[in-house]
């Protein structure tokens, strides 16, 4: 896998073809205030992550999504895609969720949701979720435009934490996790 990386203060400008000629898999990863320009081009990449900006062409990400400069970033990163994002069939959106936070993709131009795919929030355990309140919806991604919205109700939620039912649906410009999450104690008598 090839890793081209946008630092901080800098600007990535280029097609991937210009950066190399093999046909190695692409990992994108764009810090915190860096910039990466697609010169006007469609790339097809595995993964993208990072919270900076990407723009000026549309990113096909195939394999990953995962805003946040590390894995250990904690959930808030805010990753900009000024031009078009692809999400490829099967792929897997990491989307780190606390009760006060979540990652967030906001996507200035066309979002196009090829096929199913995942939305992973990262939760192990069961305290990691709250019972409370039971019904949750929150925005994982902002968009000007999408295509093939309907999509997303063959997208799955996985690392939930605990037992919940979910769904991925599009309204007004953004992308929603919904969950039912269930709570309480139950008694059984005789």
């Amino acid at each position: 896998m090839r890793r081209v990386q946008a630092l901080r203060g800098r600007t990535f400008f280029g097609t991937l073809d210009d950066y190399t000629n093999d046909q190695y898999d692409f990992l994108l990863r764009v810090q915190s205030g860096a910039v990466l320009n697609l010169a006007g081009a469609t790339q097809e990449v595995s993964e993208v992550t990072g919270e900076g900006s990407l723009g000026s062409g549309t990113a096909q990400v195939k394999v990953a999504l995962n805003p946040g400069d590390s894995p250990s970033s904690p959930a808030g990163a805010l990753l900009t895609v000024t031009d078009n994002l692809t999400l490829g069939t099967n792929m897997t959106y990491v989307c780190d969720w606390t009760p006060g936070a979540n990652d967030l993709v906001e996507v200035w131009g066309k979002l196009t949701v090829a096929g199913a795919g995942t939305v992973d929030l990262g939760l192990t355990s069961p305290s990691q979720m709250p019972g409370s309140p039971r019904l949750k919806s929150f925005p994982v991604m902002y968009y000007t435009d999408i295509e093939n919205a309907s999509n997303l109700s063959q997208w799955r939620v996985t690392g939930i934490g605990r037992t919940a039912a979910a769904s991925v649906t599009a309204v007004d410009g953004a992308v929603w996790v919904n969950l039912d999450v269930p709570s309480g104690t139950l008694l059984l008598m005789k």
